[in-house]
């Protein structure tokens, strides 16, 4: 059946208008008056729509960086199902079916101890404490003062890093002794020559790893920049690659070296 009829007027064939939304004629869809009411509606579905899936957010904070997606949906089983699960940075995300388990989970969870911590559970996120800026600030001083980063300075051009050859050194070794140590160095010539003793036996690597050890704290550096490159086996001397990632120049060196010997 057609909708919108023809009706006869002035000698000719008329077709009517007929909106859609409301059935009256004289006007579509797009020139409904009730078109505005529709939309004022709507955004108070919306507006309801997301304050119902606020209400049944869960934010659950210190949680252990071995638990996945799967542990945290057995963790929160008994108290309701949980959904649109996110983790990052020991923090998750989960939504609920309703308010009442969304609450049901902050009260049996918030406080309990999961893989020797603690759960932080709310339906609010939480805003970062004094103490927990404090300690990002802090560790991004840490990052600038050994050069991992550049502090951002608008008006000059970025600093570049110095540099440095990577330092060579050549380790006579004493295994099986009391302790471990540095007795000795000469840096008249490169590369420069340690004296150590060690507690470890040289078989499975043991003198290695403990030279390594002592090499990394004596410059100040990490292990995995400490790189044995010849004298892997011997039980003697050993030429030592360390790289240069904090660009200390010859004489810093050489004060770090003297300042490890031990008597």
């Amino acid at each position: 059946m057609n909708s919108n009829p023809r009706v006869y007027d002035n000698g000719k064939f008329q077709k009517t208008v007929k909106c859609f939304q409301c059935q009256q004629q004289g006007h579509t869809d797009a020139q409904c008056p009730q078109r505005e009411k529709r939309k004022q509606l709507w955004a108070a579905h919306e507006r309801q729509e997301q304050s119902f899936h606020d209400d049944t957010k869960v934010y659950i904070y210190n949680l252990d960086s071995r638990m996945s997606k799967a542990h945290v949906k057995k963790l929160t089983s008994k108290f309701g199902t949980a959904r649109n699960i996110e983790i990052a940075d020991g923090k998750c995300t989960a939504d609920f079916a309703n308010k009442t388990e969304a609450e049901a989970v902050v009260k049996g969870l918030d406080g309990k101890v999961c893989l020797a911590k603690k759960l932080e559970v709310a339906t609010k996120p939480k805003k970062a404490s004094a103490q927990e800026t404090l300690a990002q600030f802090e560790e991004k001083l840490t990052r600038l003062s050994r050069g991992e980063e550049e502090a951002p300075d608008a008006t000059t051009e970025p600093v570049k890093k110095i540099s440095r050859p990577d330092i060579k050194l050549k380790v006579f070794v004493k295994c099986k002794c009391k302790g471990t140590r540095v007795y000795g160095a000469s840096t008249k010539e490169q590369p420069f020559q340690l004296y150590v003793e060690v507690r470890g036996n040289p078989r499975h690597g043991e003198a290695n790893d403990e030279v390594i050890t002592l090499i990394a704290k004596t410059l100040s550096c990490k292990e995995a920049d400490v790189e044995i490159t010849r004298g892997f086996t011997s039980e003697e001397d050993k030429h030592i690659t360390v790289k240069n990632r904090g660009g200390m120049n010859e004489e810093q060196v050489v004060k770090q070296l003297q300042r490890a010997i031990t008597k």
